[in-house]
């Protein structure tokens, strides 16, 4: 267990409302150690106490995302691990499930987002998952196993145990057929988007996910689904891709420049991105640095996530503290943990 008031890195998050805001950590103290500890921050501007937290040991929470609330089901918060552990919690109920009982079988999963009303989740290896009633369920399409006979096969275990060793140009085809999606999205429970590695794009349907064309090659890490007609995918070397899945996607900017666009979010009609060089804003033909200095919000600022519930403000996640943007200035949140840092 990490020590109370030892530095933390932040990694990601969601917004719960324009004053709660949900912030997923890392002591430093814990980091490269065999039992990870993640400690989840809750961020209430309303409240005497604006930070409380709890930490849970062995797990690393790669994503998170608001479940709404629908009818007599509460908002709550659903937090992933890179193992495939979710856990779903609010003040009256803590679920913890098993995307898949294997863990990890296929490669580490990446992303959780709800959908309409219906939580996704997706990882390397071609997975693809909703949780129903019964559980969560793969809706890949046979991807995962394809995508695990691949392995196999390049490694030469199982079935290929004894093959020929394999020239280096085969392994590389045989990576680039991996799908490994690496962030899931959606403006109903029938139009979920995923995006990954290598440029990879797929659309579900609510019954087939299909993977679509793609105008890059770059890594993709992050969607934002706007509206059924405009959806958002970001990533590597400022990647900004703008369609759908029905009449394509199009890059709106792309650069050599090795910055990675790690986080999207529309707010008030603009496109802003998160990166390790600032908040960034597009213009429509290039994206340009968001300074306040009064904030401390400049181009050297990192920033892990973004996110938004209303116009009212945009949430900024960095690497020590947090932001309130409100898409003119910006109010600096410090991290007790990191007062100082």
């Amino acid at each position: 267990m990490s020590t109370p008031g030892a530095s933390v890195s932040l990694g990601n998050g969601f917004a719960v409302s324009s004053r709660f805001l949900i912030i997923v950590g890392f002591p430093d103290e814990t980091s490269g150690l065999d039992n990870p500890v993640t400690r989840i921050f809750y961020l209430n501007l309303d409240s005497q106490t604006r930070f409380t937290y709890q930490d849970w040991a062995g797990e690393t929470v790669v994503s998170a995302c608001l479940r709404r609330p629908l009818g007599v089901v509460l908002r709550a918060g659903c937090f992933l691990s890179e193992e495939g552990r979710v856990e779903i919690l609010n003040s009256t109920e803590h679920l913890s499930e098993d995307v898949d009982p294997r863990k990890n079988a296929y490669g580490s999963l990446r992303s959780i987002q709800e959908a309409g009303e219906i939580l996704f989740a997706c990882g390397l290896g071609g997975q693809l998952y909703r949780r129903s009633t019964n559980g969560w369920e793969a809706v890949d399409g046979g991807l995962r196993d394809k995508s695990e006979r691949r392995m196999r096969k390049e490694l030469g275990i199982g079935e290929f145990a004894g093959e020929d060793p394999r020239g280096a140009e085969d392994r590389i085809a045989l990576g680039k057929e991996s799908p490994d999606f690496t962030r899931v999205d959606g403006s109903s429970e029938r139009d979920v988007y995923v995006c990954g590695l290598r440029g990879l794009i797929g659309y579900f349907d609510g019954s087939h996910l299909a993977l679509l064309s793609s105008p890059t090659g770059e890594h993709l890490v992050d969607i934002h689904c706007v509206s059924h007609d405009r959806v958002l995918i970001v990533g590597y070397y400022q990647t900004l891709l703008i369609g759908n899945a029905r009449s394509g996607f199009a890059v709106a900017y792309e650069s050599n420049a090795a910055i990675t666009f790690y986080s999207v979010r529309e707010f008030r009609g603009e496109i802003y991105v998160g990166t390790t060089a600032g908040l960034r804003k597009f213009n429509g033909s290039k994206f340009e640095v968001v300074s306040d200095a009064s904030a401390g919000l400049d181009d050297k600022t990192v920033i892990q996530q973004i996110d938004s519930v209303t116009d009212e403000c945009l949430w900024l996640i960095g690497d020590r503290h947090v932001f309130r943007y409100d898409g003119v200035k910006a109010e600096k949140i410090e991290l007790p943990d990191n007062r100082g840092r």
